[in-house]
């Protein structure tokens, strides 16, 4: 059984198709009303009874839910039996039938026997049936009924196929190339090998590197083992990279067998990088990425002649007397860099392009002669000196950079930290006393990377660090596209997925960021109300404002290569707190303030001198502020709030805020509301007062998926001694959004329950037809002409003010002419 979901915006579309009515009926559906809780009589009325509850809501775009129910060719139900499947699926889907309308509707006109079920998602109550996560909620309800009435099973959407198939790409390159891709190969070769029943472990590798794909065999120290990496032609993949069906646990389900006693001592000759094996073997092969995807990077050459230390040696004593030379030199470059001296080194080097030229030439001719025997050989300790963050190499360049490889090279330091060099050198194992032909080779291939050179820096050597640490392009473009979530956790935040391309960043429990994965690869991040900040290198520079843009940039890369930092733990940075500084009161800004508080969002001037009076809201030049208090009443938090429509930013956190001190409407103690914003206190207040009513206590949460603040025992204390905690939900714009939202707010019901007990009420309220209660107070104020008479009075009262002011400087001159 299949289900097919859409939504739509006219019933009266939706049921002329369904029952095969208006100028588009084709008179061949045939249909047959299944069931139904409506009291029309005839088929033209549904329309009329859907339209007359839904308008009941008119600010839902979509309240049409169209659901169709398919069997496979040659299986079919009865009436009855269609009407308990019906039933049993708006069941599963949580559609309450006692207060939404529906119908059923069978049609004919195709082999597959099939229903329409069309469901008014506004209730009779004028509530509203979201429908959440609908399509896997669909598939494992027809799963389940399939089971209930032996029908035939469905594939669902979470199966994952057996076998993967080829890409885009990798078809595009079979065609150019005209070999078979590796995957298939990988694919087909491991399926021919398992056509016996029973194989061992170790007899399955032999027979993949008897086909030449490189086996790893993922071995743990106790000797469990855990699966297969395989590499062909320089691409590597992993067993789920293939398939189902070739995950380790589907190997053995297909006949390769492992006993830790009999197997593990011969598969230790595969848990060895492919790397590392063709090192030790001498292969000449590329060293491949590691993920399945083709290596760019081009070959160096097909012959790699051993060249021995003792053949070195062997040479005139002024050729080796030269590259001693160059080796206390070189030592004296990477001190430079690790201390900083950057201005010794850039004139070190023009020293050493002006000198001797016979020194230049030496050192070349024995450079050219190890790069051709050697370079493979040593390739493995080389490899931590070059830049590892996914530098392109010219192809077909070598030459050039031998030619130029006595002149060295400021490259790393515009990239590298001074200390994470330093740690690199002591990590690989290398130290000052290794012998000098590894150490010569080893600062030759730094400095013939393909850096700046160091024409570029005495050229830029007058100019400030800023403008000399000049990050590549290519490495930019990975920042954007970098997932970093394992950077951000080390700065002290929680990641969670939240959906395909989604990723929630949290503190303390609350969302701060949320993240989002665009179709061309790149991460795009906003603040908690949506305010727009950049890609990864801006989000980080949000965290840490003190960062430039290299810097950002490197830490991106740095978390991502396991780096290690001589700054001190990130998570201290985070939670050290910064003093929120409030701005100077101006009068004429907090006229303007007031005003737009007033005109704006139908606030009372009585509410407003009463949070003006308790320090709830301070006023700056951008807007209004919201102030939240620890308590000592320092200044903990602020949200400001945009007077101005034009701007892109209407609402915003000072920067160190810390949302466990929300801020608080003193009211009545007894009643406890939680409210996401400072405009909603402030109407929540004012509607109290126009019913008569004791305004409440109201804490201003800053979120639906804020709930620090109820960690605190000020906060917990208060909810304790209250009889009842509401919180107010606000309708979204977007089921998307509004999924979001109803979940951060079961959240924090979870808690507040956990805090107070069962025993007293803790409840959510919503309004039907407004966003949320500053909406529903301004609409209240403009139908009852209230803002009109209100501003009247606010006048009056400033006159009067202004009255008693101009006496009592009338007297005060007074006063002074006397004396």
């Amino acid at each position: 059984m299949k289900a097919k979901i859409s939504r739509g915006h006219s019933f009266k579309g939706a049921v002329n198709y369904i029952l095969d009515l208006g100028k588009k009926d084709t008179h061949t559906k045939e249909p047959e009303i299944i069931s139904s809780n409506m009291s029309a009589q005839y088929m033209q009325d549904f329309t009329k009874e859907f339209v007359y509850i839904s308008n009941i809501r008119e600010d839902i775009k979509k309240p049409v839910w169209h659901c169709s129910l398919t069997l496979p060719v040659n299986e079919k139900l009865s009436k009855e039996n269609w009407e308990k499947v019906s039933n049993s699926f708006l069941k599963r889907m949580e559609v309450d039938t006692n207060n939404h309308q529906y119908i059923c509707v069978r049609h004919h006109d195709t082999e597959h026997d099939h229903v329409h079920i069309l469901v008014n998602r506004v209730g009779l109550d004028s509530t509203i049936w979201f429908g959440r996560h609908e399509l896997p909620k669909a598939i494992e309800a027809t799963q389940k009924i399939e089971k209930e009435f032996n029908l035939s099973p469905t594939k669902g959407y979470t199966e994952k196929s057996e076998i993967k198939k080829l890409s885009d790409k990798e078809i595009n390159m079979a065609i150019r190339t005209g070999d078979e891709p590796p995957r298939q190969y990988l694919q087909n070769t491991i399926d021919e090998i398992l056509k016996q029943k029973s194989i061992s472990a170790p007899e399955f590798a032999k027979r993949l590197e008897d086909f030449g794909i490189n086996v790893r065999a993922n071995l743990a120290n106790t000797g469990k083992m855990n699966g297969f990496s395989f590499e062909y032609n320089n691409i590597s993949f992993k067993g789920q990279d293939l398939g189902q069906k070739y995950k380790w646990s589907e190997l053995q389900k297909r006949g390769v067998s492992y006993e830790q006693t009999r197997d593990c001592e011969k598969l230790k000759c595969y848990t060895k990088d492919f790397e590392e094996r063709k090192f030790i073997a001498g292969s000449d092969r590329d060293i491949t990425n590691g993920t399945g995807k083709i290596s760019r990077e081009s070959e160096r050459g097909t012959e790699r002649n051993h060249f021995t230390t003792s053949e070195f040696e062997g040479r005139s004593e002024e050729n080796f007397r030269s590259l001693q030379q160059s080796e206390r030199e070189s030592e004296k470059h990477i001190t430079g860099i690790i201390q900083g001296n950057d201005k010794s080194i850039i004139k070190n080097d023009e020293r050493k392009i002006n000198g001797s030229e016979k020194h230049s030439d030496e050192f070349k001719q024995h450079f050219n002669s190890f790069e051709k025997n050697n370079w493979g050989d040593r390739r493995a300790e080389t490899e931590i000196l070059q830049d590892t963050r996914g530098y392109e190499r010219n192809n077909g360049k070598d030459e050039e950079h031998i030619g130029r490889s006595d002149q060295q090279c400021l490259g790393n330091a515009d990239i590298l930290e001074k200390n994470n060099i330093s740690n690199s050198i002591s990590s690989s194992g290398i130290s000052n006393h290794s012998n000098s032909f590894t150490r010569v080779l080893k600062e030759t291939i730094r400095y013939g990377s393909s850096f700046e050179t160091v024409s570029t820096a005495r050229n830029n050597s007058k100019e400030s660090n800023e403008k000399r640490n000049v990050v590549d392009k290519s490495n930019i473009r990975t920042s954007r596209e970098l997932d970093p979530s394992d950077c951000l956790r080390t700065m002290g935040f929680e990641v969670k997925k939240d959906g395909q391309n989604h990723l929630s960043v949290e503190l303390n429990g609350d969302q701060i960021y949320r993240i989002t994965k665009k179709q061309d690869g790149h991460y795009v991040a906003c603040d908690k109300y949506g305010n727009g900040i950049g890609d990864n290198i801006a989000l980080i520079q949000d965290i840490k404002p003190d960062l430039k843009f290299d810097e950002a940039v490197y830490k991106l890369h740095a978390y991502d290569l396991n780096y290690k930092f001589e700054n001190k733990n990130m998570t201290q940075e985070i939670d050290k707190k910064i003093d929120l500084k409030i701005p100077r009161q101006v009068e004429n800004e907090r006229k303007l303030g007031r005003q737009y508080l007033h005109e704006k969002r139908g606030i009372s001037f009585d509410t407003i001198n009463h949070a003006e009076k308790v320090g709830l809201i301070k006023y700056s030049d951008k807007g209004v502020l919201f102030i939240g208090y620890d308590e000592n009443q320092n200044v903990k938090n602020v949200t400001q709030r945009s007077i101005k429509e034009s701007n892109a930013i209407q609402k915003m956190d000072y920067k160190g805020s810390d949302k466990q001190y929300c801020q608080i409407l003193d009211g009545n103690k007894k009643s406890i509301w939680i409210v996401e914003g400072g405009i909603d206190a402030l109407a929540l207040r004012d509607l109290a007062l126009r019913q008569k009513q004791d305004p409440p206590t109201i804490l201003i949460s800053g979120g639906a998926n804020v709930k620090s603040f109820l960690e605190r025992d000020s906060i917990q204390n208060l909810l304790k001694d209250a009889s009842r905690v509401t919180i107010a939900v606000e309708n979204e714009r977007n089921v998307q959004a509004q999924n979001r939202s109803d979940q951060g707010h079961e959240r924090q019901s979870e808690k507040i329950r956990e805090i107070v007990g069962e025993q007293k009420e803790v409840r959510s309220w919503s309004h039907p037809s407004f966003k949320d209660v500053a909406e529903m107070n301004l609409h209240v104020v403009l139908e009852k002409g209230q803002l009109k008479a209100e501003q009247e009075r606010e006048q009056k009262r400033e006159q009067e003010q202004l009255k008693v002011k101009e006496k009592r400087m009338e007297i005060s001159r007074g006063f002074g002419m006397g004396r």
